[in-house]
């Protein structure tokens, strides 16, 4: 297995613990101070994983074109990520389920990172990118 390929598996195995968390916390009450250790603990790892990651990335040269793919990227994570803080918000104010703050901040930093990726993903693979 190449390097990349380990990396992107490990990134995606701590989001998953993640998410899961986050989903055990929604459904059970948990320990506030054992969830935040988790959930901080969680994205120490996928943020050093990341970094190690793109030390093998560090031969690409950046043009133009990868530049604007990544703004346009975090352009559209940023705004799943807005709606995602309105929609658990109304979610929590109708008390539709009630939702812990750690629960809130793992959902939202869940979402932040893999709609980032997706974006990127998508993007990556048409041709160009038109405003």
């Amino acid at each position: 297995m190449n390097k990349h390929k380990y990396y992107n598996i490990k990134i995606l195995a701590w989001l998953l613990l993640i998410f899961l968390w986050a989903i055990y916390d929604i459904f059970l009450e948990t320990n506030l101070l054992l969830s935040l250790i988790f959930v901080v603990w969680w994205m120490v790892l996928v943020v050093t994983t990341t970094l190690k990651y793109n030390k093998f990335w560090a031969w690409i040269k950046k043009d133009e074109r990868i530049k604007k793919l990544a703004l346009v990227s975090w352009s559209y994570s940023w705004f799943i990520t807005f709606l995602t803080i309105n929609i658990l918000f109304w979610i929590n104010h109708l008390n539709i389920i009630e939702l812990s703050t750690n629960a809130i901040i793992s959902i939202i930093m869940f979402i932040m990172i893999l709609s980032m990726w997706i974006f990127l993903f998508i993007f990556k693979n048409k041709p160009d990118y038109e405003n």
